[in-house]
């Protein structure tokens, strides 16, 4: 597969042990909960630390079967740039399962919108074979595609109780029989539902959530919600639709305001697909918390605006991709829609 991003040189001759040794005790159980590694709880931090070392080679293959396509393309390229170097890429606002636990290193360059990713040289033989094998096996496809329909239920809900979430993800993809059962237990043991995964106190009791991975604040989304009980029903999406939501790590809008956003960037900007696609991400995950969409704007932008034209042409296709985009705490339905749904209401 030919790299996507940029590279640059750097220090990859840091081992596991270095990265892993500079957190807390509790971080340390978070990651070996995360890559489901069976350590005693109560071992001291240096005897916690030995044990995610020791037990971690022979997590490699369970681990990378359990990783979206994303994740695992990502990984070989960075196995394809080579030791001493990394990659630069867009930030964007989806958690790589890799990263978060520190399988691979990453910079965020705010400036620029970029993050500088590095493997361990230690790493390297460990999961170069594994990687390769796990993006060939014929049995991915189901699985890849089912994450791919969840993440674009989650991306256009925000957050669902658990039983609820499961429905939508699974019965519209899977039948009963012994195939989808198996389909859903890999699902389940899955990096992606482990991230998805959130328990909070929000009703008087704890309850099991399906949050979205590009989700950063899902108490105060269920609050919102829940301010708006004139708007009983979710919004029904097509299958394509949440497919398109659902393009890891990049999602997609199939509404014209979306494409109209991107030509306009292309236009007035010169900004490459890619990069105003992870904008885009990044501007709709921080709309469901901040209703400012022209400061979200040059929040994410990774360039600024030439002249009061520019920002004018580019504004007016923000506002109305803003106005029409789906919001968490509206149960998917955009700005226009509900405000629609009020006035019949009225």
């Amino acid at each position: 597969m030919a790299l996507l991003f940029k590279t640059q040189s750097a220090d990859t001759s840091y081992s596991v042990a270095d990265v892993l040794g500079k957190l807390t005790l509790d971080e340390l159980r978070a990651t070996a909960y995360d890559m489901r590694l069976a350590i005693p709880t109560k071992l001291r931090k240096n005897e916690y630390l030995k044990e995610i070392i020791r037990l971690f080679p022979a997590r490699v293959n369970d681990l990378l079967h359990s990783l979206p396509r994303y994740e695992l393309e990502l990984l070989q390229q960075l196995l394809q740039t080579g030791k001493g170097k990394s990659i630069v890429m867009p930030t964007t606002t989806v958690h790589y399962f890799i990263i978060s636990n520190h399988i691979v290193q990453s910079e965020y360059l705010q400036k620029e919108q970029t993050d500088i990713l590095t493997l361990s040289d230690e790493l390297r033989p460990i999961l170069a074979a594994q990687v390769e094998k796990e993006l060939e096996d014929p049995e991915r496809k189901q699985f890849d595609q089912l994450l791919q329909y969840a993440y674009g239920v989650l991306n256009l809900y925000g957050v669902t109780d658990f039983e609820n979430g499961m429905n939508m993800i699974a019965k519209k993809r899977l039948k009963v029989n012994k195939q989808d059962a198996q389909l859903l237990g890999r699902f389940a043991q899955s990096a992606f539902f482990i991230q998805c995964s959130q328990e909070s106190e929000f009703t008087g009791k704890y309850t099991d959530y399906l949050v979205s991975p590009l989700m950063f604040d899902h108490e105060t989304i269920l609050h919102e919600t829940a301010l708006r009980k004139q708007i009983r029903k979710p919004k029904t999406f097509t299958s394509e639709e949440i497919m398109a939501a659902g393009e890891m790590p990049v999602m997609r809008f199939l509404m014209p305001e979306y494409e109209k956003l991107i030509t306009v960037l292309q236009k007035e900007l010169g900004l490459d697909d890619y990069r105003i696609r992870n904008v885009l991400q990044n501007m709709f995950a921080l709309l469901q918390f901040n209703h400012n969409p022209l400061r979200i704007l040059q929040e994410v932008l990774p360039v600024e605006f030439k002249s009061m034209r520019q920002f004018q042409k580019v504004a007016e296709a923000v506002m109305q991709f803003s106005n029409n985009a789906p919001r968490w705490f509206l149960k998917g339905y955009s700005p226009q829609e509900a405000s629609a749904i009020m006035a019949d209401l009225n």
